[in-house]
């Protein structure tokens, strides 16, 4: 049937004056007849299925509304229950204390790594007697960027110089970075080395300088031989012949040894320029051997762990202080929700009263349309018959047909008014009871987290320290 829309029944009104007229050309009904026709029958059936589903309607609001009013009585209960236990917690210290006691074994763990690896640190300076800050690169990949540069300058220029003698520029390349890589990779290594003169110990100062002697010899002594041989390798009649290679470089050796005989060998200005650069190149290898690192070997790797430990812990701080200041304030947003509750609670309830008295007056309002216009519909219809009809009209067309309920369920209404009223008073009792009481506590809440923030915090970082400090020297007797 659906549910009944003002307008109905009244718009079946001039179809219902033609069934009076159709009925009253017959007589119809009778003038015995003491209760009404199909036609008025069939209207008030209609009639009754809207006012049986207005009022299962209205009963259903009303239960619905029942319903959520102890919903309300059961989140005020809750609430005071809340409020009471915050109430109750006269400070957040405790949980401020058991947020960082969570962090504590991995922080002091990462503390003794930093401890310890600053005190290795701080002995090694004062042990070599360094005031300075390590120095060392920090992409080695950058700090070797110039000298690959340098090894392609120096393959370039050798492929140039011995590409007429090896077989085109292909085969004078292939020579050249070879003499590159043997050239500057000795020359790194020696630098490397040569760092070791500013150890105290003077076994390491003999290892750097040695290795200054050395590069010098050998830069020297390696430039002068593969410049020598560029002039013995244009001598050889095939290339190819390893032998006649074998006893170039042997030749060209023994001329570049000669100079510690002050015997210089003959070479033409193509391979003076060859010594020099390779001479050149050599230099910028030691020196890059000589910085890969700080210039006092061990000091980069120690104040390098020692960077990696401190920031360790600087991340797990930042951990354990992120964590604490997201469930404090979590805290405080609790009570907040709770202040919001204890207003709204009145706000709904309120609501929930109107809601109970537009949807009984909506009732109302309901069955008496659909009581006024059956009453319509019956007197066109009862009224277009007895002006037509010849005969008399029954008795009980002066009786009006009624379909309004029973009752007005007044009693279950006012009952519910009742209980939605008692709900209204408690919860302005809780908000009496509690709700400056909360702001208050929220208020000293925000007090107490920058009081723990500002002396709390350092306090127990400091006491990380001093359990870190602890460990360390039981862990040393052990």
């Amino acid at each position: 049937m659906g549910n009944f829309v003002r307008g109905m029944l009244v718009k079946q009104l001039e179809e219902f004056k033609k069934k009076g007229v159709a009925q009253a050309a017959r007589n119809l009904p009778a003038s015995t007849a003491i209760v009404p026709d199909t036609n008025e029958t069939e209207i008030i059936t209609d009639a009754r299925g809207y006012i049986n589903e207005s009022t299962s309607g209205y009963l259903a609001n009303l239960a619905n509304i029942d319903r959520q009013a102890n919903n309300f009585t059961n989140e005020i209960d809750n609430v005071k229950a809340t409020c009471s236990a915050e109430i109750e917690q006269n400070t957040i210290e405790p949980s401020f204390n058991a947020i960082l006691a969570n962090h504590s074994n991995s922080l002091i763990s990462v503390q003794e790594e930093e401890l310890i690896a600053r005190a290795q640190l701080e002995g090694f300076k004062h042990k070599h007697g360094l005031q300075r800050s390590a120095k060392y690169p920090e992409d080695n990949l950058h700090h070797f960027s110039l000298l690959i540069l340098f090894v392609a300058i120096e393959t370039a220029v050798n492929a140039f110089f011995y590409e007429a003698q090896s077989g085109g520029l292909l085969g004078g390349a292939v020579i050249a970075l070879a003499v590159s890589v043997v050239n500057m990779g000795i020359a790194v290594f020696f630098g490397i080395f040569f760092r070791h003169v500013h150890l105290n110990d003077s076994k390491q100062k003999l290892i750097g300088y040695s290795s200054i002697l050395s590069f010098i010899m050998l830069a020297v002594v390696l430039n002068l031989i593969f410049s020598t041989f560029r002039v013995q390798f244009a001598l050889i009649a095939d290339s190819s012949d390893q032998v006649q290679l074998g006893k170039a470089f042997l030749i060209s050796t023994k001329e570049a040894f000669g100079v510690f005989t002050l015997h210089f060998p003959s070479v033409d200005f193509m391979s003076f320029i060859l010594f020099f650069v390779g001479l050149g190149c050599c230099v910028v290898g030691f020196y890059k051997g000589y910085t890969i690192d700080d210039s006092c070997p061990g000091y980069g790797d120690l104040d390098r762990r020692y960077k990696e430990a401190k920031n360790e812990f600087e991340a797990k701080r930042e951990v354990a202080i992120n964590d604490l200041k997201r469930s404090l304030d979590q805290k405080i947003r609790d009570i907040e929700k709770l202040l919001t509750n204890v207003l709204d609670l009145q706000r709904k309830v309120a609501a929930l009263k109107a809601e109970a008295l537009n949807s009984q007056a909506e009732y109302s309002a309901n069955i008496d349309t659909i009581q006024s216009e059956l009453d319509l519909l019956i007197k066109a219809y009862r009224d277009s018959n007895s002006a037509v009809r010849s005969v008399s009209q029954p008795s009980y067309f002066t009786e009006r047909v009624s379909v309004l309920p029973e009752t007005d369920y007044s009693e279950k209404l006012n009952a519910l008014i009742k209980k939605i009223d008692d709900v209204t008073l408690q919860s302005k009792q809780m908000q009496d009871a509690h709700g400056k009481s909360l702001n208050d506590i929220k208020i000293n809440r925000q007090q107490e987290i920058t009081e723990l923030y500002t002396n709390g915090i350092p306090k127990f970082f400091a006491r990380i320290v001093s359990d870190a400090e602890a460990n360390i020297a039981k862990n040393s007797h052990e």
